[in-house]
């Protein structure tokens, strides 16, 4: 759905600050997800939109966002167990006036050792149909969550789950984070962060080039999604401002 203004949106990817970040902040400790948290992302970049002869449309990158944030809400998995929600609000605009509304809802759990995925729901516009969750099963493996990101925050060698929801249609979930870090800014500030790239087969999710900073999370990334529309983002996100 293409939410234009005549009519009544990863990968991304989950952030949240613990403590303090900046240039010379170096802990592995993963960031903990807090309920109320928010993180706001400029995006910039194109939509291809399925149906139109010229399909690549730019974005004004002065309106379009990339909001996450933890809702006090929890919703069941597979297993009958509480899991909280992330959303992650893509809030596009084009140049030429159009308003596209997405969200790439993950279902997660935090433990000691890291952010666990227990389902997700990728839907446009404002409204979500929870009759179509998609949790990890019991047939999966590992069965009813996979590591998302690991605590403490590194990694001898990928992360890699060929079918984490059992299901070819969802598609591989691997993340490689280097534990080699260099001074990233963005407007929320300057960070020592460290390379990363994230693949989300299950919703179409590409994060490429990403800066992640483990007590905030990412700062900065090159994106390519689809949305559950077809359309198709390519962009970049800066990370504006955070908020716990």
């Amino acid at each position: 759905m293409i939410m234009r203004k005549s009519a009544p949106l990863l990968l991304f990817l989950t952030v949240l600050l613990t403590g303090c970040g900046g240039g010379t902040n170096t802990t592995e400790k993963l960031f903990t997800l807090n309920v109320g948290a928010k993180w706001v992302y400029q995006v910039s970049g194109s939509v291809a939109i399925t149906g139109l002869t010229n399909n690549s449309i730019p974005l004004d990158s002065t309106k379009s966002t990339l909001t996450i944030t933890v809702d006090p809400a929890t919703v069941k998995d597979a297993n009958a167990q509480d899991v909280n929600i992330l959303d992650r609000k893509l809030d596009l605009f084009t140049r030429d006036g159009q308003e596209i509304k997405s969200n790439l809802r993950l279902y997660v759990k935090q433990a000691s050792n890291g952010i666990f995925v227990h389902g997700f729901n990728s839907y446009m516009g404002d409204t979500i149909d929870l009759t179509k969750n998609i949790f990890v099963p019991a047939t999966a493996a590992p069965k009813f969550a996979f590591l998302y990101i690991p605590d403490p925050v590194s990694l001898a060698v990928p992360l890699s789950y060929a079918k984490p929801f059992d299901t070819a249609a969802t598609g591989v979930y691997q993340v490689a984070i280097s534990d080699v870090r260099s001074v990233v800014q963005v407007p929320a500030g300057s960070f020592l962060a460290k390379p990363f790239l994230m693949t989300e087969g299950f919703d179409q999710v590409n994060i490429t080039n990403g800066a992640l900073v483990p007590e905030i999370g990412m700062i900065s990334a090159t994106i390519s999604a689809t949305l559950a529309d077809k359309t198709i983002l390519n962009g970049a996100l800066v990370l504006k401002s955070y908020t716990f």
